[in-house]
């Protein structure tokens, strides 16, 4: 059975922002944060100056897009500029919510300070200390300096030192503060300050400071007037029960997959999909949801195709998938597991670091190099075509992903159930980027937390503490976790530098946890770690609240944490996939009452810079909790 969950025809309408200045600057330069990147621009950049800096830091996200592609358009308006965001469904900021552009108008203001040097005395003169504070170097500008209710006229900020003292000087003896045009002796330069020294009718007098009157302040002010929005479609095919055996396609128009086990995962559904010329790599998101026998894959249209129906120029309503059930078989006979097995197929995830723009590389296993060169912008056909020139990996692996965003290789066939030497980048010839390489699945055995009690701890149940240069692919699954003093399962992942070394792969599936405290199940992600979430299938009831101010949950079931701490640059954490699906939180199977949690069901609470790829939170029965459900 094949559905349309989502329909992308509706509620499309892109980003409009607005950058306020409260007075027209006059020297310097400011900053605009945008899409994690930063740009400088002069105080007298017009709209176009600015637009070009937007659309050169989005191109640097989207490096696929055409060269010169206008991904905003920037417009005067009077008091500063309104940034819009292009109404195309080429333009992959378009009906989404972007992040607030952050301006930083520091460079376009100067400070003066002054402090008493040496105080007046019968025997000394007053000195006062005039410093300077900026970014910019404020030539030109001009400020006042008063006294006892006497003011002089403007003072020119001078090219050099020199020029300044003589601007000052000549400004305090024209004032009128004394009578004899020699009151006042000015030396000094921009880096240790000024010294006005009291001298003629005003020495040997103890004298109050002086009071400088600045030009007004520059503030840059941003403000979002639109806000994107959107949603990608999503079409369903349903199986009312697990085939026996077999295989099916599916078809989009006149494209057609190639034959797909009854057992396809969905990696390989969306393998399949993306080879279809009117889908392409990267242009659609499989999931794969279970319930009892039955079970779901989730198609949506992202990337290239993303808010956009699959037949988006032809028919705006979206064109469903078909599928051709006619090759599977309904039942086998059944066959139960006595002992359970404990192979895995190894699968190698190759992690791009940065853009590549430009050159190649090549990949060995075992000392063999590949006979020819991956370029930069190779897709998992040309990965595979490469890795098959070696005779041992012919037809014995499967590649997922692209070398712009990284990729898997899986090792099946007559390297299936094995723990194989880890493939190498050699002859390494990238322009913008780093390669490497690192075991997600270890081939051979299972690694996780599996079917334990774990009750009445003083701490957590279960700890999981990530700092530099660490990672964790592990399951944690049928486990009792229980009335233990602080969280049921705790995740820190913590990565302080922009190094990006820290990594995690979580799943937490089919657990029942009962009466922790502070939080069923919690995530945290500290600055630049990056990882994934599956939460699937886990009874979830009674989490207390810890009543610790210092912590984020107050009772939740499950809370996710993207966070930066004072670290000199905005927190870029990325959780890739956060799955959420087929828990009861709050109750059980039985529907039974008064299980709730003491705070939210889930809580998701992220700040800066931080991303979440992709959420789905979805067949999960969330009853009876004091907070929000999520």
């Amino acid at each position: 059975i094949v559905f349309l969950s989502q329909d992308s025809f509706f509620l499309q309408e892109s980003e409009v922002q607005t950058l306020t200045f409260n007075f027209p600057p006059t020297f310097g330069s400011y900053t605009l944060f945008f899409l994690g990147q930063s740009t400088t621009l002069s105080w007298d950049s017009d709209a176009t100056a600015v637009q070009d800096a937007l659309n050169a830091l989005a191109a640097n996200l989207y490096p696929a897009m055409p060269l010169g592609f206008e991904f905003v358009t920037v417009v005067d308006n009077g008091t500063g500029f309104t940034i819009t965001v292009v109404d195309t469904h080429e333009n992959p900021l378009a009906y989404t919510d972007i992040d607030q552009i952050i301006p930083n108008s520091t460079g376009l203001n100067f400070d003066i300070t002054i402090s008493e040097q040496q105080a007046g005395s019968t025997t000394l003169n007053e000195q006062q200390l005039l410093e300077f504070d900026y970014t910019n170097f404020p030539g030109g500008q001009q400020f006042i300096l008063t006294l006892g209710g006497t003011s002089t006229a403007p003072i020119t900020i001078g090219p050099n030192s020199a020029t300044t003292i003589a601007n000052i000087d000549a400004a305090l003896e024209a004032a009128g503060f004394g009578t004899t045009g020699t009151d006042f002796t000015v030396t000094g330069n921009f880096a240790n300050g000024f010294v006005i020294e009291f001298t003629g009718d005003l020495a040997l007098t103890n004298q109050a400071l002086f009071q400088v009157t600045l030009p007004p302040g520059i503030t840059i002010t941003p403000d979002t007037t639109t806000e994107g929005s959107g949603q990608n479609e999503i079409q369903g095919i349903y199986f009312p029960a697990q085939p026996g055996g077999g295989d099916f396609t599916i078809s989009l128009d006149t494209e057609t997959t190639v034959p797909l086990a009854f057992d396809a995962t969905a990696a390989e559904v969306q393998a399949a999909l993306e080879a279809l010329a009117n889908i392409g790599p990267g242009n659609v998101l499989v999931t794969k949801s279970s319930f009892g026998s039955s079970f779901i894959f989730l198609v949506e249209f992202v990337g290239a195709n993303s808010l956009r129906p699959a037949d988006f120029v032809n028919n705006p309503a979206g064109t469903a998938l078909t599928v051709d059930f006619s090759n599977l078989i309904a039942s086998v006979p059944s066959v139960t597991t006595v002992t359970e097995g404990t192979s895995l197929n190894e699968v190698q995830e190759v992690v791009v670091n940065g853009t590549p723009s430009a050159g190649d590389f090549r990949l060995s296993f075992d000392g063999v190099e590949t006979t020819g060169v991956i370029n930069f912008d190779g897709d998992a056909s040309d990965i595979l075509a490469q890795l098959n020139t070696i005779p041992v990996l012919n037809g014995n692996v499967l590649v997922r992903g692209d070398v712009a965003s990284g990729f898997e290789i899986e090792f099946v066939g007559d390297l299936t159930n094995v723990n194989p030497p880890q493939i190498a980048v050699t002859a390494f010839n990238l322009t913008g980027a780093t390669l490497n390489v690192k075991t997600t699945t270890v081939g051979g055995y299972l690694r996780g937390i599996t079917g334990n009690t774990i009750t009445g701890n003083t701490g957590a149940g279960i700890e999981i503490d990530l700092e530099m240069y660490t990672s964790f692919y592990g399951d944690i699954s049928g486990n009792t976790i229980s009335s233990n003093n602080t969280q049921g399962i705790n995740l820190n992942a913590a990565d302080p530098t922009t190094l990006v070394s820290v990594d995690f792969s979580l799943s937490v599936e089919g657990n029942t946890m009962d009466g922790n405290q502070g939080a069923a199940i919690a995530v945290n992600m500290e600055d630049t770690a990056t990882g994934d979430v599956s939460i699937v299938g886990n009874t979830i009831t009674n989490t207390r609240n810890d009543l610790n101010a210092a912590t984020p949950y107050t009772g939740d079931a499950i809370y996710i944490d993207l966070y930066g701490t004072d670290v000199s640059f905005e927190a870029f954490n990325q959780l890739r996939d956060l799955i959420i699906d087929g828990n009861y939180i709050g109750t059980d199977a039985n529907s039974t009452n008064g299980l709730g949690n003491a705070g939210h069901g889930i809580g998701i609470h992220i700040e800066e810079s931080t991303i979440i790829d992709y959420t789905q939170i979805s067949h999960n029965v969330i009853v009876g909790n004091t907070g929000d459900g999520v």
